[in-house]
């Protein structure tokens, strides 16, 4: 086997290493969106919370694309890692098959990501209001009642009430619009205690931003990887010696 033959068996590990890395890199961030994280540096607030206030799933979608992709990005990444150290034509053709999938996969996620964000200002005007005004906290149960518990994490998380301001609500500003300290009665938020004075709108629009952004980031850049990584398999498979030979 030549040494440029050489070269590319083991810059095609190398870089199935990395990428093996990126899936796994893939999967955490996924969780993160999934389950929140709110710390001194970021909140993020869960992807059930958002879609549920926005009634869509492309977001939550593209993050369960991208968490499937990872963990498949690992798994076919440690195919290509034995497929170059053997010199297996077989690994390598169905490395290439399987990776060529999870690329396409991969973009489409980023693709979902990205058109995302154009539709949340559009539907925080008409169908958020509306429900906030028509069906805030009118059902016990059912989806009514996801959505107002998922508006009344996002008010007491960021702080904010309504799309607008409190005047969005028709049958009382809710308690999540307030600041429950010490003394704070129930029922009482913008009448007795002050509600929050910013709206949820810019904050929602730079949250899903910000969530659009990492994912479709991550995604189009693992998949460039993939990219290269799949030339290198053509590559090699076109020059390694078969051992029937």
């Amino acid at each position: 086997m030549g040494a440029g033959v050489q070269c590319i068996k083991y810059t095609l590990f190398v870089f199935n290493l990395l990428i093996a890395l990126c899936g796994l890199g893939l999967v955490v961030i996924g969780c993160l969106f999934i389950f929140g994280l709110q710390d001194d540096v970021v909140e993020w607030i869960d992807i059930d919370t958002v879609a549920a206030i926005l009634n869509n799933e492309l977001l939550r979608s593209a993050v369960y694309i991208v968490i499937g992709a990872g963990g498949l990005v690992f798994l076919i990444a440690v195919c290509g890692c034995l497929g170059a150290i053997l010199s297996s034509k077989c690994l390598l053709a169905l490395y290439f098959v399987f990776l060529m999938i999870i690329f396409a996969a991969q973009l489409a996620a980023g693709i979902i990501a990205a058109i995302y964000g154009g539709e949340v200002a559009d539907h925080l005007a008409t169908e958020g209001k509306e429900f906030l005004q028509t069906g805030y906290d009118q059902d016990a149960t059912g989806v009514n009642k996801t959505v107002t518990e998922a508006w009344d994490q996002f008010q007491e998380t960021f702080k904010c009430c309504g799309v607008d301001d409190k005047d969005d609500y028709v049958y009382g500003v809710p308690d999540s619009c307030c600041e429950q300290v010490e003394g704070y009665t129930e029922g009482t938020c913008g009448t007795v205690a002050t509600a929050y004075v910013p709206g949820c709108q810019a904050t929602l629009e730079d949250l899903v931003e910000e969530y659009e952004t990492i994912l479709a980031a991550a995604a189009v850049g693992v998949a460039c990887f993939e990219l290269f990584c799949m030339l290198f398999a053509i590559c090699l498979c076109r020059n390694i010696d078969d051992e029937d030979d």
